[in-house]
Parts: C-alpha cells; structure tokens; sequence
C-alpha cells in the first residue's frame, strides 16, 4: 500500500530522467562507484592524518 503510493509519486520523477538519455554503463554502474571512491578517499584522508598526527607526536 503505501510502497505504492511511493512508487505513484517517484513514477514522474523516474521518467524525467529517462529523458536525460544517461548511457546505461553510467546510470548501472555510477552509483558504485562514487560510493568506492568517497570509501577510497576517505581511507587515504585517514591515512594521511595518523601518519601527520605520529610525525608530530615523537
């Protein structure tokens, strides 16, 4: 019931996208792999500050 009254509203959203004639590559895989990048960076961010945070601390 309301999964489709949800899917009623979101239905005019979805189908304005459709017409953006995104590559399907893109709109499959887009969201994977921005999140991996976002993960990546902020591994590498926390990386940098311990590694800052040990140089400063001897």
């Amino acid at each position: 019931m309301i999964a489709q009254q949800i899917a009623r509203a979101l239905e005019p959203i979805a189908a304005r996208f459709c017409t953006f004639n995104i590559p399907e590559p893109i709109v499959h895989w887009g969201h994977h792999f921005w999140t991996g990048s976002i993960v990546l960076l902020s591994l590498a961010a926390n990386g940098l500050l311990h590694q800052f945070h040990y140089a400063f601390s001897l």
